[in-house]
């Protein structure tokens, strides 16, 4: 709170005690304990004292005058969840017993299962899940292999006006994150974070080079007399700060012309997938009309085969709710009976028997439902050739190649979709730890500037005041220090003084060369 707030005393005080309540424990505690914290309190405080004696010089405060820190919220206190096992299953009536006494007591472990027979059947569930999900994926990818197909030779888009359900699904969720007004939003962003960084770098390094000129230029004024640390001596860390910071910038910047290549390559694809589904199909090429006209039947059997995909389509929909339905289910509560009455398996061999039959019966839908399939995708490419068999007429390619940019359109969109918030916030991070070091620079700069000034105003009064005793015109060639007359005198000094003052003294201004020598009367003994 303290370095937020640009409290430096404060925050020094608080160091310090912390600093002395850990020397005061050290003593009672082992060695090894809270090394970690001791050494980061110890570090802070170095690094708070050397950098008030640099920049702020502010004083330490009355530890027992400060106000008391807030307390931190360690934990959020949460009401409990009811149940509080999550696989609780309510509560069942329990077994009533007849006890010796004649007493109706509940049989509390009518429910507990051998520990054997839990092993068994949670492998029994895994093995399962595994299985049917297996299965779930091979119906998945035959499914977008089929609608791959069909729209690859164009049928949907020839015999009907409706899109490709890939392009739909894409387009309803690129609009539904944002389209392509979002995503320009994003990288606008980047580049404006990335380009402010930079900007706030370069003033920082600008604030030091003047204050290495404005170092240079005072010893250069003083000379010799100049005894202040320089600028090189102190500016070491902060240049190490700047300089790891724009190593910071530059490893990403490969990265971010990558992201701009993308998008910019993709722009296209990315404002049709951003459009309505009546604009979007207004968009794609143009349908071969005359292939229609020439070919009635392959116009008909084409729309009887895209009829049969839909079908197929539809009982692949029940098939997955079917295989989802019972890998979310365990089969203690199923199984558990059937262990009871079987005598003759082992609770392995039932368990295999019992998941034999039912992958079984799911792989024979499954393997039905691909059966028709490769049937349909004969008829569909047999009667596809002939549909489309009229010479120059490139609509079904040009229509397959803009569904497959489209298709990596969406791939790219969703790609920086995932990828820009979190450069946008590496950047928001950078940014405040550079306005805070360029906080400190220009405390830093202010600081030696008030320190220069200082210098200047002292050396200019030293230099303009002459020093006691100091005679104001003698002559330079005949001597290069000056002679202080310090009373009092001997009677031989006063008179080589006064010959010397005849003699080499100009006669001019004779009220100076007078008043110097009453001067000098006024300060001999009384008894000369």
């Amino acid at each position: 709170l303290n370095l937020q707030h640009q409290e430096v005393g404060e925050r020094i005080t608080r160091l310090k005690h912390a600093t002395e309540q850990l020397q005061s424990m050290r003593r009672h505690l082992p060695p090894g304990c809270l090394r970690e914290q001791a050494t980061e309190i110890e570090t802070t405080y170095a690094a708070a004292l050397k950098e008030n004696k640099l920049i702020y010089h502010a004083l330490e405060v009355d530890f027992h005058k400060l106000p008391a820190l807030p307390r931190a919220a360690l934990v959020k206190r949460l009401p409990p969840n009811s149940p509080l096992y999550p696989g609780f299953k309510g509560m069942q009536r329990p077994v009533i017993q007849r006890s010796s006494h004649g007493i109706s007591v509940p049989d509390l472990f009518s429910s507990v299962v051998p520990m054997s027979i839990l092993i068994a059947v949670q492998n029994y569930d895994t093995m399962k899940n595994e299985r049917l999900k297996m299965e779930a994926e091979k119906l998945n990818e035959q499914t977008e292999l089929m609608e791959g197909i069909v729209a690859s030779l164009g049928i949907s888009d020839e015999a009907s006006s409706a899109l490709p359900e890939s392009v739909k699904r894409h387009s309803s969720e690129v609009k539904k994150a944002g389209g392509i007004k979002e995503l320009q939003n994003k990288v606008n962003e980047m580049s404006s974070l990335r380009a402010r960084n930079k900007e706030i770098l370069a003033d920082i390094e600008e604030t030091l080079n003047k204050e290495k000129l404005s170092d240079a230029e005072l010893r250069r004024q003083l000379g010799s007399k100049c005894k202040r640390i320089s600028s090189a001596e102190l500016v070491g860390p902060l240049l190490q700060e700047v300089s790891n910071y724009r190593e910071a910038l530059h490893s990403t910047s490969a990265e971010d012309k990558t992201f701009k290549k993308m998008f910019e390559e993709n722009r296209r694809a990315i404002e049709m997938l951003t459009k309505s589904e009546k604009e979007l199909r207004l968009l794609m090429p143009a349908r071969a009309h005359r292939a229609a006209e020439k070919n009635p039947e392959a116009t008909s059997f084409l729309l009887k085969l895209i009829d049969k995909a839909q079908e197929i389509k539809c009982e692949r929909v029940e098939i997955l709710k079917d295989i989802h339905s019972k890998c979310g289910t365990t089969s203690v509560d199923e199984i558990l009976p059937e262990l009871g009455h079987s005598k003759q398996l082992s609770h392995d061999e039932m368990l295999k028997e019992k998941l034999r039959e039912l992958t079984e019966a799911v792989k024979e839908e499954v393997e039905k439902s691909l059966r028709k399939q490769k049937l349909l995708m004969k008829d569909v490419e047999k009667w596809s050739n002939r549909f489309s068999s009229v010479p120059h007429s490139k609509s079904p390619v040009e229509r397959a190649h803009v569904v497959k940019s489209l298709s990596h359109g969406f791939d790219v969109f969703q790609e920086l979709n995932k990828k820009l918030p979190g450069r946008i916030r590496h950047y928001h991070n950078l940014m405040e730890n550079l306005l805070r070091l360029q906080q400190k620079v220009n405390d830093f700069s202010f600081a030696r500037e008030t320190e220069k000034e200082e210098l200047l105003r002292t050396h200019q009064q030293h230099g303009s005041w002459p020093g006691p005793g100091t005679p104001a015109l003698i002559p330079t060639q005949f001597s290069t220090t000056p002679v202080s007359f310090t009373p009092p005198l001997t009677a031989t000094e006063a008179f080589l003084h006064d010959k010397l003052q005849s003699i080499y003294l100009p006669r001019t201004p004779t009220a100076l060369i007078l008043s110097a020598g009453e001067l000098d009367r006024d300060r001999r003994p009384s008894n000369f």
